[in-house]
């Protein structure tokens, strides 16, 4: 059923996004006079995100005694990728899969480095946010609505440390933030890895910020990197939470409504949204089915072999 639920979301979101693209064709016109070169360069940079999310992988399950290899790392986040188009969060259902039947890695555990992550993912996200803001007001204003924005991921990463030592009932939510602590204390066990994990967390909002950069350049919007790196947070987080196949549909209007914020035409900061969505998509529907396992059996067979 919920295979099904996000195959009709996304239809609902592609009809959406063709009516807009109908009322807005002249604008979207302008990308065919986006340099080639910039096009090759948008889908290598959506490329570099999913090996980046593949070493995150590797590094939130090495404190848990899981080997994972980058190339499997890799092979899972695209399975990923693939997985959250045509359903909403099918991709981490299928890691958890993996991760339980090839690996006898248990859903307890599981939940417990999603949870940890999550932590990690925060305050990487909110730090890099407010370096991005401080950047970007040495050469223009930042609404206080940005800063605004940052601050409630900050707070939110905080309540999450903090809502463990309170005595609450055991209910579903605190059984949840349990497991999210369990989660974090065991990647903080292990300061190297922690690092590790962290700058990779920076690498993915690079690259997020590097294909914002570029996409908006298809619009004619040459925008700064450093108002490209604000965007990427909340690019990365409405990834993270899937609330809908993708994030589709909820990335597009706050990236449209912060680029209007910085000082850029809302259009164009939907269209470079768009863009940019559009080039995640078929890229997770054609490596995510074909290429994926192929990368699994050749680990397969390398674990035979070994």
């Amino acid at each position: 059923m919920k295979r099904y639920t996000g195959i009709f979301i996304c239809i609902i979101l592609a009809l959406i996004a063709a009516g807009y693209f109908t009322a807005h064709r002249t604008d979207f016109m302008e990308l065919w006079n986006m340099a080639p070169m910039d096009l090759a360069f948008l889908v290598g940079m959506n490329l570099v995100t999913r090996v980046l999310v593949g070493a995150r992988l590797k590094y939130l399950t090495a404190p848990f005694g899981l080997k994972l290899s980058l190339r499997e790392g890799t092979a899972l986040s695209f399975i990923q990728a693939y997985g959250n188009v045509v359903a909403i969060k099918g991709g981490t259902v299928a890691i958890a899969y993996y991760l339980y039947s090839e690996k006898n890695f248990g859903l307890d555990r599981f939940i417990s480095i999603t949870g940890g992550g999550f932590v990690v993912t925060i305050l990487s996200i909110s730090a890099a946010g407010l370096i991005g803001i401080g950047l970007v007001s040495l050469h223009s204003g930042v609404g206080p609505e940005i800063p605004f924005f940052f601050s409630i991921i900050f707070l939110g990463a905080l309540a999450l440390l903090i809502l463990p030592s309170l005595r609450m009932p055991l209910t579903r939510i605190t059984k949840f933030v349990k497991n999210v602590m369990e989660g974090w204390d065991v990647l903080r066990s292990s300061r190297l890895n922690l690092f590790r994990l962290v700058a990779v967390e920076i690498a993915i909002l690079m690259s997020f910020a590097i294909r914002y950069y570029i996409a908006f350049r298809g619009f004619s919007q040459s925008i700064r990197l450093s108002q490209a790196f604000i965007l990427a947070p909340p690019a990365y987080l409405s990834l993270m939470l899937n609330f809908t196949p993708a994030g589709l549909g909820i990335r597009e209007p706050i990236l449209a409504y912060m680029s209007g914020i910085l000082g850029y035409t809302v259009k164009g900061g939907l269209g470079a949204a768009i863009l940019d969505s559009a080039v995640m998509v078929i890229i997770s529907l054609a490596i995510g089915p074909f290429v994926a396992p192929f990368f699994m059996r050749r680990k397969g067979e390398a674990d035979a072999s070994a």
